[in-house]
């Protein structure tokens, strides 16, 4: 099937009602994995600012229970969104710091997470930064 506004909108919607679900259960855990996941929508949709707000949120929601690999996921999209709105390179830098310390802690387990990441960085230099929505 395509993908459209429609899924889209759907996928979004449904996102933000499990967040409604476990905010009501005040499941923090799970509130940070909804806020990650509407988080890497909006950033395939180029919903920077959005999808800014959503990892952050996500972020804010962590504790120190939160596996590495959790804390390294959300802060890649953050990266990917912070560029993508045009934001400061010091902060895209320190984020892509942040995931790379989360990440490597995890041993094996983050390895592909990682490589994504620094295949990723490697892009970075030169590349156009993307218009702000």
């Amino acid at each position: 099937s395509r993908v459209g506004p429609n899924s889209l909108r759907h996928n979004r919607r449904t996102y933000r009602e499990a967040i409604a679900v476990f905010e009501a259960l005040d499941d923090r855990p799970h509130q940070a994995y909804g806020h990650a996941g509407l988080a890497r929508l909006l950033l395939g949709e180029r919903r920077w600012v959005e999808a800014i707000a959503a990892c952050e949120r996500a972020i804010a929601l962590q504790d120190d229970t939160t596996d590495a690999i959790d804390r390294g996921r959300v802060r890649v999209p953050l990266a990917r969104a912070l560029h993508g709105a045009g934001r400061e390179a010091t902060r895209v830098s320190a984020t892509l710091e942040e995931a790379r310390a989360a990440l490597r802690a995890t041993g094996v387990n983050g390895i592909a997470d990682l490589a994504a990441l620094e295949a990723w960085a490697a892009e970075l230099a030169g590349a156009p930064t993307m218009a702000v929505r």
